[in-house]
């Protein structure tokens, strides 16, 4: 290797957010400290520290200022603004979590050892008010970035490396999730006769083709790309990767590995070392056992909660629905369930009576939404004035929380499809018939009727393949905004 990359200063919004990040912890730690005052004023001023006959005594405002000063720096020591959790994931906060439980225990072990007699404010209000608060804070900041992201900044210049179907399939995920902070500047077509390849059109990227690893330093250094993202690259040897590895300066570069299996992710992917071997064990997906348990007993928490809070709402709706055309309040239609099962599901009426019979002729006309699959129409005339607004609310899904009750159905899970639909699927897809369809998931709070039949399709797949308890929570979570403010429903 004849030459080394040269550090650029890509990533200068990284120390930007770390700045903001600091800032917010210690006016969040301020405010803690500063509330621990007004909750619980000390009778003595000092904490008194035995030493014979002359104790020593320090003002609880200098001790404040210490643990304050302390715990800004246990923030920093555990990792918690390193910029690889900046995005998403547990482990930020996590490790903030440990950072103060940290600090709790020096300070418990302090008092015990020196006889400390600390006010125990700082126990009851300090330490759970402040953990409290960095969590928040460090999610407000989370939205931030991720906003400023959507707008084009706060992202590092990207290069991705590999062979022509590898780079494909990672532009394509890349160039739909601009929040991920990933812009992409450059690629590099890897190995022989790499010049011939064709690639999908980036705007604003530039196209390399290298056959050596000093042609692709050459590239790094030309496009000043933060992160190299190494696609499958048959002729990129581990040799070369090391060496790779050895010339990028680590300030500047960080080296990404994209595994095979795109989809596959979390909790399902274990590292295990052996002798000089890296193994990547994986997971088969599990959908019964402990988990599915308490899958299904937040199913029926929620479902009978949802169905008693809710119960004034639906019954408006129905009275609404009924006065409107005098017809059938509830919609019933045959789906298909877990492991290709039948089973009726509830909605409520959205469209007029006799919507069945005109659905050929709309089939066949020009549509403006849904895919080659699912039908849809952003101005379906069959959908009523009530359902128009139920629908955009997504109310008119309520009925299915007694699918939940019964079994049919889960709270989280695949869009529960028809039979003509399930005749239409590529054998791959059966895949998504291995858990309960559910009321929400990832096709709900990914754009429900703006996507296309891969997309839905693939969020579908990605959800079983990656199911987790939390993977749920989130999802219902987000479903909340997307109800909220009718995204993607028509």
């Amino acid at each position: 290797m004849n030459q080394r990359t040269k550090a650029k200063p890509a990533r200068g919004w990284v120390a930007s957010h770390v700045r903001l990040l600091v800032a917010g912890d210690i006016l969040t730690l301020l405010i803690a400290f500063g509330l621990r005052r007004v909750l619980t004023p000390d009778k003595l001023a000092f904490l008194t520290i035995a030493n014979g006959e002359h104790p020593i005594k320090i003002k609880y405002t200098l001790v404040s200022l210490a643990l304050l000063a302390i715990w800004v720096l246990l923030l920093g020591l555990f990792a918690t603004r390193d910029s690889k959790y900046f995005e998403g994931g547990t482990t930020e906060y996590v490790r903030v979590i440990q950072a103060s439980f940290t600090l709790f225990v020096l300070v418990a072990l302090s008092a015990f050892f020196f006889a400390l007699d600390l006010s125990r404010s700082y126990v009851l209000v300090v330490f759970p008010l402040g953990t409290v608060g960095l969590l928040m804070v460090r999610r407000l900041w989370r939205r931030y970035l991720l906003a400023q992201r959507r707008r084009g900044k706060s992202a590092t210049p990207t290069l991705i490396v590999g062979e022509v179907a590898s780079v494909n399939a990672v532009l394509t995920q890349l160039n739909n999730r601009p929040d991920a902070g990933l812009n992409v500047v450059a690629v590099a077509v890897y190995g022989s006769g790499a010049s011939s390849a064709k690639l999908t059109h980036l705007d604003g990227a530039h196209t390399h083709f290298c056959e050596t690893v000093d042609e692709l330093l050459a590239v790094i250094n030309s496009t000043g790309a933060g992160y190299i993202v190494l696609a499958e690259a048959p002729a990129l040897s581990a040799n070369d990767i090391r060496e790779l590895n050895w010339q990028l300066d680590p300030v500047g570069h960080e080296l990404i590995f994209v595994p095979k299996l795109l989809e596959v992710r979390g909790p399902r992917l274990h590292a295990r070392p052996v002798l000089n071997l890296q193994l990547i064990h994986m997971d088969l997906p599990t959908y019964l056992g402990a988990g599915g348990a308490v899958k299904r007993m937040l199913d029926l928490g929620l479902a009978i909660f949802g169905i008693v809070v809710l119960s004034p709402l639906m019954l408006a709706t129905a009275l609404l629905i009924w006065l409107e055309d005098r017809g059938p309040v509830f919609f019933i239609q045959e789906r298909i369930g877990i492991n290709g099962s039948t089973f009726k599901i509830f909605k409520f009426r959205s469209m007029r009576i006799d919507a069945e019979k005109i659905l050929a002729e709309l089939a066949a006309s020009t549509r403006d939404a849904g895919n080659e699959v699912l039908f849809k129409m952003k101005d379906d005339p069959r959908i009523t004035r009530v359902g128009a607004f139920i629908r955009r609310h997504s109310i008119d899904e309520l009925p299915q929380l007694f699918n939940v009750l019964v079994g049919n159905m889960s709270m989280v899970g695949p869009r529960p499809p028809l039979p003509r639909e399930v005749e239409a699927y590529e054998s791959h897809v059966h895949r998504r018939l291995l858990v309960k369809p559910g009321i929400t998931g990832l096709w709900q709070v990914s754009g429900r009727s703006e996507l296309t039949w891969e997309e839905s399709v693939k969020l579908d797949l990605d959800y079983v393949e990656n199911w987790s308890i939390i993977t749920d929570l989130q999802i219902l979570v987000r479903t909340v905004r997307v109800v909220l403010f009718g995204v993607g429903a028509y």
